[in-house]
């Protein structure tokens, strides 16, 4: 670490980390965030078409919007994951430039509040864990509205003299 050639080597390392660090969670925020609404874009369009009910449904877009939701759910949660592993490789450099600044003389980073460690349970739980579960629930989602979508019965067409008729009408 000696590389940066000044005084302020491990406080100017830190920064740089820290800085990686709000980028990638920023990413995997817009990432979650992404997901979320195009979910819920997808949804709203399915519950609409597939309340129709009595009309002629396209069962093609009833097939469609599940699997291209799932596949979406699929590609957001790899790149989740990518962000996630990448914000834990970032909290451990910070982590091991903090404890090599302890053993400076003076320490640079003492009175900073830096004493969280990588791979806090609590953190992981309550941000990684979310992110990565909320997008393997819609899947499992998605899954079920498309085996759901390929039961139902195509509405078979008929011509409106039928359909008087079948009313009652003259």
């Amino acid at each position: 670490m000696g590389s940066f050639g000044d005084k302020r080597m491990h406080y100017n390392a830190f920064k740089h980390f820290r800085e990686e660090e709000r980028y990638e969670v920023g990413l995997a925020s817009g990432r979650l965030a992404s997901l979320l609404a195009s979910q819920a874009f997808l949804f709203t369009g399915w519950a609409i078409i597939h309340g129709q009910t009595g009309t002629n449904s396209p069962k093609l877009v009833l097939i469609t919007v599940p699997a291209v939701a799932f596949v979406i759910c699929l590609v957001a949660f790899f790149a989740i994951l990518v962000a996630v592993i990448v914000i834990r490789r970032w909290q451990w450099h910070g982590y091991r430039l903090v404890s090599e600044d302890q053993n400076a003389d003076p320490p640079e980073l003492m009175n900073f509040h830096l004493n969280r460690k990588p791979g806090d349970w609590y953190h992981m739980a309550g941000v990684d864990l979310f992110s990565l579960v909320i997008s393997i629930a819609f899947m499992i989602l998605w899954a079920i509205i498309f085996v759901h979508s390929i039961k139902i019965p195509v509405p078979q067409l008929t011509s409106p003299a039928k359909t008087q008729q079948a009313v009652g009408m003259p």
